[in-house]
């Protein structure tokens, strides 16, 4: 047999034996929960991977529950039972019961105690060591690589790129890039609710000045906005902060 022959053979055989430990990995997961949870045996969380994940498969990142999982350490879904994942108002245990997805916002029990939810994660994935660059707003993953990168922690709140906190929690807004200011218009029903400056401290709300919590940042040509700032302060949202995962929930009633 060739050299370059014998080289992708093994190549082929290592994919093969790295796909199938994910495999087994992913099955202990599954069978962990199954075991701490008997009563979801044939119920839809028993059927996809998609309790921690956002596709039923298994594979890319994990969704809200399933970072808490990665992290809680010790491989007990009982550690978090009362931290409300996905930021829908139930606790996980409560989701559990109900046999709802404990990890994403829109699969919730009744009655809906929230109408939007936006969550960022501020840790790194236990796998790789690196920042997680996704986000979640209702429920659906979103990328926010293109947007700058992953959101991150500074002086006690979340930096995050505008978008998907504007789009998540129901408003609208235009970044000035040509400005030499760099101002960003926030609108809600129509109206400006907020702007904000690259580098300056002072904002405004509903036409007031305001001092922003952490002056805006520019990464690459995206703004990086205070979640407290533009979640909370500007749109009205409620912040939760998880401290095991580092995930932060913004959710509107």
């Amino acid at each position: 047999m060739k050299k370059n022959t014998l080289i992708a053979v093994a190549t082929t055989a290592l994919i093969m034996l790295g796909t199938l430990a994910f495999v087994f990995a992913q099955q202990d997961y599954h069978d962990e929960l199954i075991l701490t949870y008997p009563k979801l045996k044939g119920s839809k969380i028993d059927k996809t991977c998609l309790c921690c994940h956002f596709i039923q498969e298994g594979t890319g990142p994990r969704n809200p529950y399933g970072v808490l999982y990665e992290n809680e350490g010790s491989a007990d879904f009982a550690a978090f039972e009362k931290i409300d994942a996905d930021g829908d108002g139930y606790t996980n245990v409560q989701e559990i019961n109900a046999k709802t997805y404990p990890g994403d916002f829109s699969d919730s029990p009744s009655p809906r105690k929230f109408k939007k939810c936006v969550t960022f994660f501020t840790s790194k994935d236990t796998k790789t060591k690196k920042d997680i660059t996704v986000c979640v707003a209702g429920g659906k993953k979103v990328d926010i690589a293109p947007l700058g990168g992953a959101a991150y922690e500074k002086s006690g709140t979340v930096m995050a790129p505008w978008k998907p906190v504007v789009d998540g929690l129901g408003a609208t807004a235009i970044f000035n890039a040509k400005d030499g200011k760099g101002r960003l218009d926030v609108k809600k029903g129509g109206k400006v609710v907020a702007q904000f400056w690259v580098g300056k401290a002072k904002g405004k709300l509903n036409g007031k000045d305001y001092n922003c919590k952490i002056a805006p940042e520019l990464k690459g040509k995206n703004m990086f906005v205070s979640t407290f700032d533009l979640a909370v302060k500007a749109l009205g949202a409620t912040e939760a902060k998880i401290t095991m995962g580092k995930i932060w929930n913004y959710n509107l009633k």
